[in-house]
């Protein structure tokens, strides 16, 4: 049985570049639902189908000049799409990867309180999982 991955160890990169100071990180998938009612089905159910499938990655940091807000501020900015990569980097695990557009980026600088910044990105065709 495969051990369960600590979350510490679970990253995004954006890049190839982990962001730094990360406090909590996501990937979430979902896909549209196709239905059909017609005439011809009886008992009153719907028929389902997959429809188009997105992928997201939403990710919180602690704030430092020059760390991972800058790609990300940068990266939304020019409008240029970044890879995104959610792993652990051990060689054999597993790992995410999608081309994606920045959606959100927000800074948080609450009085007395460490500084933060958050992330959206939203995926740029199907993702791949792979072996690292």
């Amino acid at each position: 049985m495969a051990d369960v991955i600590d979350g510490t160890a679970m990253r995004i990169r954006i890049d190839g570049v982990a962001v730094l100071k990360a406090s909590n990180c996501s990937i979430s998938m979902s896909r549209e639902t196709r239905t059909r009612s017609h005439k011809d089905v009886t008992g009153g159910w719907q028929s389902a189908d997959y429809g188009q499938g997105s992928i997201e990655a939403n990710g919180e940091a602690l704030f430092a000049e020059g760390e991972g807000y800058e790609t990300l501020f940068t990266a939304m900015i020019d409008k240029t799409k970044v890879e995104v990569e959610m792993s652990t980097n051990v060689t054999g695990s597993k790992k995410t990867t999608f081309d994606g557009v920045i959606t959100s980026l927000e800074m948080n600088a609450p009085n007395a309180e460490d500084t933060t910044f958050s992330y959206t990105i939203a995926g740029d065709g199907a993702p791949v999982r792979a072996t690292i």
